[in-house]
């Protein structure tokens, strides 16, 4: 049988076994490694990502840090307020990373996160 799946959705559907250094993956690619790698049985029940939309518009993402790596990081809040929509907000509060930014941020609230991840989900590429 043929493949019939675009490139960009041939995917293995297994945990991958290379780190984001080792290929060229963007954002949603890292933040997916990072996910991945955090799913034991366990923490996948309990934790998670959370992308969600705001009305004002914008982005909102959480993302639980208990039970991770990352569960005892400290970061400086971020604030950006340049235009009515062009804004980003993001700082960890109460063991989750949060993100909230305009319309446009959503990227660079990923990234921000991503910052904050070692090994296979961190910035360099």
């Amino acid at each position: 049988m043929v493949n019939s799946f675009p490139d960009c959705l041939s995917v293995r559907f297994h945990r991958l076994a290379y780190s984001a250094e080792e290929v060229n993956v963007d954002t949603i690619q890292k933040l997916q490694l990072w996910y991945n790698s955090q799913c034991d049985g366990s923490w996948e029940h309990q934790y998670g990502v959370s992308i969600n939309t705001l009305d004002n518009p914008g982005w909102a993402v959480v993302v639980d840090l208990e039970g991770t790596n990352l569960q005892s990081i400290q970061m400086e809040p971020v604030i950006e307020e340049t235009t009515e929509h062009d804004w980003l907000h993001c700082k960890i509060d109460n063991g989750k990373f949060v993100g909230n930014g305009g319309p446009l941020k959503l990227d660079a609230i990923l990234c921000l996160f991503l910052a904050l991840t070692p090994g296979e989900a961190s910035n360099d590429q």
